[in-house]
């Protein structure tokens, strides 16, 4: 669907992020002088202190609301009447028994009519473990009563509900050795956080504006 006239709504959800900072030098250290090296004799070597415990830094505090928001909460995070907005989760997963996944859930929604309001839903699944990737797909047709707080959508199996208070998700495939599903609950730990100051991103003439904000801590 062309982008040129969409006002949409993303709801962008990270599971996990981390972040490594890394120091690097322009060059190997200065070698120091052989006299250096050698300890003096009858002089017993210097004892390495012993490594201490460095404190960890203090939880991020959540970002003050803009003073000119065009996202207001909780209402925003409900549908609305434009021709297509989205819902999506990324996230990390580890089980108890040292597996790791990755996954990706979105709900497209499009413009309703008198039947309903046509959704595209979407999911992968990586088991990082064993190499296995996994995709799937499927449309609904939903009930023309928007929800005013949230999304709720489910068919086949498949859900994608819930709004501020916390997130139900449930997708599955089709695997080589049957069925392979997921079943999440998500809780977010700070307050959303509004793309370009205000949750207003212009995308240019051709494309648009999209009203976008993230939940970066599930």
């Amino acid at each position: 669907m062309p982008l040129s006239s969409t006002r949409s709504t993303a709801l962008s959800m990270i599971a996990i992020a981390v972040l490594f900072a890394v120091g690097c030098s322009s060059g190997p250290p200065p070698s120091a002088p052989a006299s250096e090296l050698a300890p003096t004799p009858g002089v017993p070597p210097t004892q390495t202190p012993a490594p201490t415990l460095t404190p960890e830094p203090s939880p991020v505090e959540p970002l003050p609301p803009p003073s000119t928001a065009a996202v207001v909460f909780p209402e925003d995070e409900g549908s609305h009447d434009t021709p297509i907005e989205w819902w999506y989760f990324n996230g990390m997963l580890r089980d108890n028994v040292g597996g790791e996944y990755s996954y990706h859930f979105v709900t497209f929604q499009s413009e309703g009519t008198r039947e309903g309001t046509p959704h595209l839903l979407q999911a992968t699944l990586g088991d990082h473990r064993s190499g296995t990737h996994y995709d799937a797909e499927t449309l609904a047709l939903a009930a023309a009563q928007p929800e005013p707080t949230g999304v709720d959508i489910e068919t086949g199996g498949w859900l994608m509900r819930g709004g501020p208070d916390g997130y139900d998700m449930r997708f599955q495939f089709s695997g080589p050795n049957g069925p392979v599903g997921l079943e999440l609950s998500a809780v977010s730990q700070r307050e959303p956080v509004l793309h370009g100051g205000s949750g207003l991103v212009e995308m240019g003439p051709e494309a648009g504006s999209t009203y976008y904000y993230s939940r970066t801590r599930l």
